[in-house]
């Protein structure tokens, strides 16, 4: 579990969230494509035959796919351009093995100081330094990439630490993320690739009865929608500030019992206000503690359901790995 903390540091409770970057495919489009078809097409075909007819062919499949072909090339080099090149690293970093049974996920990042301290498995790591959620999409490597937890304790230098707190939070973000991977391709030998397939997902949609959501009341005009969430005992709950629905989809995916990219299907627009409040899994069952699941919780306290489907998924697939170098 991502736990808050009682000291100054900012904890951050990130989103996994499933991207992948578009590139345009070049060389199908323009003035010489339609120049080539042109000056086919005005071959006279009557009096071709057969031979000729299908060198024609040939011409026409040559002058369409070729271009896309080079379009295609040019699209993959530019996207390995894109992920290529020095990435930003941290100072220092130590890497240990965590002994304890606990299967939680520890994250705190003190952004003032350009600390942070993570506890969790490889296979946890690599999704979040990729930007894949949730862990579900991420697969291959041996086993103990998904068992086994380590302690990483990072940080950055001074001069980094000036630039970084000068951008955006997201870009913040997206600049740990960039050091998480270049940490694991030092230290742990990581090799990835994406792959997208057809997974489970699941869709986020208004149950039977309708739903039972408050709208927000904006007291301020600058007031952003906003997730909080806090644990008491076996007991979890989510405090949701003007929250659209799209939000609450993917604050959904971070739920340990999901593990499934939810899409919103609920056909709610704007924000709202509300408390969700489930039971805490049994962590030998994945089951809640007193049958007050989150998605029994969904459907009686908010009126809605999460209805299993199947969708495409980018997914993180796990090439080469190995034990972490020493300290």
């Amino acid at each position: 579990m991502i736990k808050p903390s009682n000291t100054s540091l900012l904890t951050k409770a990130h989103r996994l969230c499933l991207s992948s970057p578009l590139f345009c495919v070049s060389g199908i489009t323009g003035s010489d494509l339609n120049q080539r078809v042109r000056t086919i097409m005005s071959l006279q075909l009557e009096k071709l035959g057969t031979a000729k007819k299908l060198l024609l062919t040939t011409t026409i499949i040559s002058a369409l796919t070729v271009p896309i072909l080079f379009g295609q090339i040019s699209a993959s080099i530019h996207a390995q351009a894109a992920t290529t090149g020095p990435l930003p690293q941290f100072e220092v970093a130590t890497i240990k093995p965590n002994l304890s049974t606990d299967r939680g996920i520890d994250y705190i990042l003190d952004p003032n100081a350009g600390r942070l301290a993570l506890t969790a498995t490889v296979q946890w790591m690599a999704c979040y330094a990729y930007d894949i959620k949730p862990q579900y999409y991420c697969s291959g490597g041996p086993d103990w990439t998904r068992t086994q937890r380590f302690d990483i304790l990072a940080k950055v230098d001074q001069t980094r630490i000036a630039a970084i707190k000068k951008m955006p939070e997201k870009q913040q973000d997206a600049e740990y993320r960039l050091m998480l991977r270049s940490l694991l391709t030092d230290r742990f030998k990581l090799q990835i690739k994406r792959e997208t397939k057809e997974m489970p997902i699941y869709a986020l949609v208004v149950a039977k009865n309708g739903p039972k959501l408050t709208p927000a009341v904006v007291n301020q005009p600058d007031q952003g929608p906003s997730v909080h969430s806090s644990s008491d005992g076996s007991m979890l709950k989510l405090i949701a500030k003007n929250e659209p629905m799209d939000g609450i989809a993917a604050t959904l995916e971070e739920q340990s019992n999901i593990q499934r990219m939810v899409i919103n299907k609920t056909g709610l627009h704007g924000g709202y206000d509300f408390e969700l409040t489930w039971q805490r899994e049994d962590p030998t069952t994945d089951t809640a503690i007193s049958g007050l699941s989150i998605f029994t919780a969904l459907q009686e306290q908010l009126g809605l359901k999460l209805e299993p489907q199947k969708g495409p998924a980018d997914v993180l697939v796990i090439d080469h790995i190995e034990k972490p170098s020493a300290n």
